[in-house]
């Protein structure tokens, strides 16, 4: 038998902090090691597009993400159930792995010879996304200050 935990809105707006700052932290890690590395320029002209438009698809993914499914739950009427939180954490680890992942399409470019201009929107991009997820707890918390988990 499990223990029974109450996840209070400040904890569940910690760990997702805690989760959002490690995945942002992850994009710097990615140009530090590309700045030490400074892998040589080549032509890529050939795959950049191809890798652009899988960086733009997943972007399109995580603002859907966000407006659409995480903004529904923020704006529920009803108290949020710990199934609801369930859905809100899922989304958003989500929205972090994808935009995360819009960066790496900017990491694989470098290393594959693209210079930084060519690799820069999927930085920039990445952190625009990350910006645009901040994370956010349920309106709906105020009529239900902590949530069981069983």
């Amino acid at each position: 038998m499990q223990p029974t935990s109450v996840t209070t809105p400040k904890q569940i707006r910690k760990s997702l902090l805690v989760m959002w700052f490690a995945f942002l932290t992850a994009i710097g890690l990615y140009l530090f090691v590309l700045h030490n590395i400074q892998p040589p320029i080549r032509d890529v002209e050939a795959i950049h597009p191809w890798i652009l438009g899988l960086a733009a698809v997943e972007a399109g993914i995580v603002l859907y993400l966000r407006v659409v499914c995480i903004g529904r739950l923020l704006t529920s009427a009803t108290p949020a159930s710990t199934k609801e939180i369930g859905k809100l954490r899922m989304y958003y680890v989500l929205c972090f792995g994808l935009s995360l992942s819009v960066a790496l399409y900017g990491f694989v470019l470098r290393m594959m010879g693209a210079d930084n201009f060519q690799a820069a929107p999927c930085f920039i991009g990445a952190v625009l996304l990350f910006l645009i997820c901040y994370p956010r707890v349920p309106d709906s918390f105020a009529g239900n200050p902590s949530i069981s988990n069983p």
